[in-house]
Formats: structure tokens, sequence, C-alpha cells
């Protein structure tokens, strides 16, 4: 996924939100990182995780920010942890994703 984003002109900023447990380095990674144009979901307890960081970082602000879900569990997940601006790949999966990803960026160009 990575490297088809890049490929495409694109900086990706990859950070693992939780292995078995929350990594305990995401909430300054979080805190730390630049402004998103788009951020993405694979699961609804990365949603969860990254809910939780933004909110320890002061950086809830981000929710406004375009989401994509990889499927609707997760795009649940985002409405339910307060994000604005969500969309889901259809049909679920990494290619999906991929492709809500481009239209995100696509509608909403880097701020």
């Amino acid at each position: 996924a990575t490297a088809w984003l890049r490929g495409r002109g694109r900086e990706v900023d990859e950070v693992v939100v939780y292995a078995a447990r929350p990594r305990s380095a995401f909430g300054e990674e979080v805190r730390e990182a630049p402004e998103p144009s788009v951020l993405a979901f694979g699961s609804p307890r990365a949603v969860a995780h990254a809910a939780r960081a933004l909110d320890l970082a002061s950086r809830s602000a981000l929710r406004e920010r375009p989401a994509a879900a990889i499927g609707s569990p997760t795009e649940a997940a985002l409405e339910a942890h307060g994000f604005a601006c969500r969309d889901r790949a259809d049909p679920p999966g990494l290619e999906g994703l991929l492709e809500v990803v481009r239209d995100l960026l696509q509608r909403h160009p880097s701020r």
C-alpha cells in the first residue's frame, strides 16, 4: 500500500497503531506527526486506539481530516469515535482501501 502511494508521488508516514496490544510509543508519535492529508484504518480496534491517542496528544481536531475505512465495521467505528469525513472500501479489503485513499486525496487536496 505504501509503495503504491509513494509511487504516485505521495509522502507516507507509516505508523503501527497496535500489535497484540497498543504500542507505548504511539502517543508520542501522534503528538509529533505532521498534519496528515488522509487517515486510513484497517480495523475498528485501530480506530479506537488512534482516537484515544489523538485525545491524549491534544490533536482531536484531526478527526476532521478525511478518513478511509477498510470496511463497514471500521467505518462504524470512525462514526462512533467522531471522525467527520469518512468513506469505506467497497468491496472491503486492501485494494478497496487504496481506492478510497486515492479518491479522498483527490477530493481533499493536501492542506
